[in-house]
């Protein structure tokens, strides 16, 4: 999904059914991604039924973008944020982990 400048960019193309299919006759099954805060913050829906399209069971996030001296505030804050994140993800039955 946001991907492009990592050299994924021609997979930017395919919708998530369409992606699955390819993956499924090459006989690959993909069962997770990366998917970055941001894009969970802006966008969890649309990343959330991508997901689901790809059929992936799980959703992991390599980061939660905090300050690179975070105060205890600071986790509690993330860890309430991607709780809530993990939450919605759960209701549509994925997973959610860090990288």
């Amino acid at each position: 999904m946001g991907y492009a400048d990592s050299g994924f960019a021609g997979l930017a193309k395919y919708n998530g059914a369409e992606l699955k299919k390819i993956l499924n006759d090459a006989g690959v099954t993909c069962v997770s991604s990366h998917f970055g805060i941001q894009e969970l913050r802006e966008n969890q829906e649309r990343a959330i039924a991508w997901a689901k399209d790809v059929g992936l069971t799980q959703m992991i996030v390599p980061s939660l973008g905090g300050p690179k001296k975070p105060t205890m505030n600071d986790v509690k804050r993330a860890a309430d944020e991607y709780n809530k994140i993990g939450e919605q993800a759960a209701k549509a039955g994925i997973q959610t982990g860090p990288a």
